[in-house]
């Protein structure tokens, strides 16, 4: 279940924190709506003293404008650099805000999301939302400013020919309205169809090995295509909602200025109006009516944007770490040397059945514990309970005792080393991959660890040697080049848990054996667990828990599980024999 670990995201919390910049722009954009009235109000004076011939007072009012002009560019420069600048930071605030959410997100939470999702709130929603601020949002203010000075103006010079010119507009403005809902929604759904249209195109680069080897290459294109037309079609709605109030808008604009020259004309020919108040009525009623029609712009900029920052706020719902029931980032530390212990622990995925079921066994100093079995039978599920990635739904974890869900988070994982199957890689230079758990490491101590996991001699035979940068994913690598960098990052760190998941994998059975001589040295005094399905790997193992359906089936030394001829581990044992001794034959044969 998701919970809110942040109050949903709002755009006003981080808009107050830099609302100075959003209050210059607003003050500077009444200052520029100010100007148009000071304007109409001199041009007035000089078509009066051109029809009356008071040629003194025109040298005047030619400074007055000017005057007026130069503060009007000045208004609107500020208001411009004002809004940016509101708009990059709060922009820079939210961010800053996504990530450190994301880097607090459970593993459960994070292997339930896409990331073409996640990346599409970061390169999609977000960039609109800065485009709001920067440009839209003071309309929000300056319209209404033009409207009321302007509508304050005309009411003084003649209300009833404001009355006839704008009677039109609340018919408009309840259109606008009744439009205008549908935009939130679609706004929604045209993202969230171009959130999945980035995911697919990312699995695309990602498994592109896979698709090119199962030829799949039609249905990928056909499911990315697929989800771009349901994109589209929403954001083509979306476009035809928005396009609708352009017609709205040209109405609003047109309709009351064809009265005002009509009825304008009317009252001028019987005196109810001066000429020189005409043109100023029609010139400030054009900019009034021009302010009126940008609402239905801005109800539909309103009701996407609330769209978008749903989708945003959406995103700081999900669960973080700091929030687990029974989980804590400031919890008790542990000393060392480590003692870790499964008491009858069970766990399970959201509506699956138990993975894990009452799983009890001890890890300590100096003891090397390995755990087999079959795909799917839960040996992985182990590690992430031990690193607190999830929470087990029944038993106890203990180190030295205590719970591990009362151990601070990172502490907690500051005790562990991992070789995980996959072996990821940043794109960062061998050296930083290597140096992952200690940043602080000496290029001394990092060619000594990649020494160890057999990964000197081909990373010197690189370009850069151990400045070679790492392509995305680590993909510019090998396998096997892969997994000894990752054994030389668990080596660096020197924590006193180490896991290896499947930590020779991806070498040969040669690499492998000279390897296992290194690690077993490193090994001392350390708390070591394996997960593996190469009873190579384990045959020295302390103790070999024998897994299958979730639960431990067998358990003993190596010779002592080869004596039970009906076990699962004989069983295992007998086929990697087989796999063993072909792989061996092949070797023989590259030779």
């Amino acid at each position: 279940m998701e919970n809110d670990v942040e109050p949903k995201m709002s755009l006003l919390q981080d808009m107050r924190r830099y609302s100075i910049w959003l209050g210059i722009s607003v003050v500077f954009s009444i200052i520029s709506a100010v100007t148009y009235i000071l304007l109409a109000n001199v041009f007035n004076q000089i078509i009066e003293s051109v029809l009356s011939k008071e040629e003194g007072s025109l040298g005047g009012q030619i400074s007055i404008i000017a005057a007026i002009i130069a503060v009007g560019m000045l208004s609107i420069f500020m208001n411009r650099f004002s809004s940016a600048k509101f708009s990059a930071s709060v922009t820079h605030r939210i961010r800053i805000r996504i990530y450190r959410h994301l880097k607090r997100m459970t593993v459960e939470q994070a292997e339930k999301k896409q990331v073409g999702d996640i990346v599409a709130r970061l390169t999609n929603d977000l960039p609109y939302v800065n485009e709001f601020l920067k440009k839209k949002i003071t309309n929000y203010f300056y319209h209404p400013i033009m409207i009321v000075l302007s509508l304050t103006y005309l009411i003084i010079l003649n209300w009833q020919l404001l009355l006839s010119c704008i009677l039109v507009v609340p018919v408009f403005i309840l259109i606008v309205n009744i439009t205008t809902r549908p935009i939130t929604k679609l706004s929604e759904q045209a993202q969230h169809y171009a959130g999945e249209a980035n995911s697919v195109a990312q699995d695309s680069i990602y498994g592109i090995q896979m698709i090119k080897i199962f030829a799949t290459e039609n249905q990928m294109e056909q499911k990315y295509s697929s989800v771009l037309r349901d994109s589209l079609n929403k954001s083509l709605l979306l476009e035809k909602k928005k396009s609708a109030l352009g017609s709205i808008q040209m109405i609003l604009q047109s309709l009351p200025i064809i009265i005002c020259f009509v009825l304008g004309g009317y009252f001028t020919i019987y005196g109810r109006l001066q000429p020189g108040e005409l043109i100023i009525y029609m010139f400030l009623l054009n900019f009034m009516v021009q302010s009126i029609s940008e609402i239905p712009g801005l109800m539909a900029d309103y009701r996407e944007l609330k769209g978008i920052v749903k989708r945003i706020g959406d995103f700081f719902v999900w669960r973080t770490e700091s929030c687990d029931e029974g989980q804590t980032t400031t919890g008790l530390r542990i000393v060392t040397p480590i003692h870790l212990e499964f008491k009858d622990v069970s766990f399970s995925y959201q509506d699956r059945h138990n993975v894990l079921q009452n799983i009890s066994f001890a890890a300590g100093p100096n003891r090397i514990v390995a755990v087999i079995g079959s795909s799917g039978s839960g040996k992985s599920t182990l590690f992430k309970l031990i690193c607190g990635f999830y929470d087990n739904s029944g038993g106890l974890i203990e180190m030295n005792g205590t719970e591990i869900g009362q151990i601070d988070r990172q502490h907690l994982r500051s005790l562990i080393s991992i070789v995980s199957q996959d072996s990821y890689l940043f794109p960062v230079t061998i050296a930083e991959n290597i140096a992952l758990g200690k940043p602080e490491a000496s290029l001394e101590e990092i060619i000594a660890a990649a020494k160890s996991s057999h990964a000197h001699d081909f990373i010197i035979e690189l370009p850069e040697g151990y400045q070679t940068m790492v392509g995305e994913r680590g993909m510019s690598l090998s396998g096997g080049q892969r997994q000894r960098i990752s054994i030389a990052r668990a080596i660096i760190k020197n924590a006193p848990i180490i896991l290896m998941d499947e930590p020779t994998s991806a070498l040969d059975m040669g690499s492998e054996n000279v390897l296992q001589e290194n690690l077993t040295a490193l090994w001392k005094d350390k708390t070591v667990l394996i997960v593996t399905h190469r009873l190579t790997t384990i045959r020295d193992a302390d103790l070999i828990l024998v897994l299958d359906q979730g639960k431990i089936v067998q358990r003993g030394t190596h010779h002592e599980l080869l004596e039970k001829d009906d076990g699962l581990y004989r069983r295992l044992h007998d086929q990697s024999d087989g796999a063993m001794l072909e792989e061996e034959r092949l070797q023989r044969m590259s030779l």
